[in-house]
């Protein structure tokens, strides 16, 4: 795995508490939810153990991911992600 992509991490009110290096990955899952509510997963991330959860978010230049699943192996994470559609301008 490469670590080349610097992200942020984010709390659910987009407060950066973190930085990671990541290995970020093209991917295609889908999960689906109660009422049939289905969320197309487009990129996975593995990186070295921080400290985040299903809560968080992850930045990159350009673009804000959801973090939707996380897998805990020996010595880094896998995290699967929904890109989520931002509007950058108004941030």
């Amino acid at each position: 795995m490469f670590y080349k992509t610097k992200v942020n991490i984010l709390d659910g009110s987009f407060t950066k508490i973190g930085e990671a290096l990541v290995d970020l990955q093209v991917f295609n899952q889908q999960m689906t939810f109660e009422d049939n509510i289905t969320l197309h997963i487009t990129k996975r991330a593995f990186c070295d153990i921080v400290l985040l959860n299903i809560f968080c978010y992850m930045q990159t230049d350009n673009a804000l991911y959801k973090v939707m699943d996380i897998k805990q192996w020996d010595d880094y994470l896998e995290l699967l992600l929904y890109e989520c559609e931002v509007n950058y301008a108004e941030r």
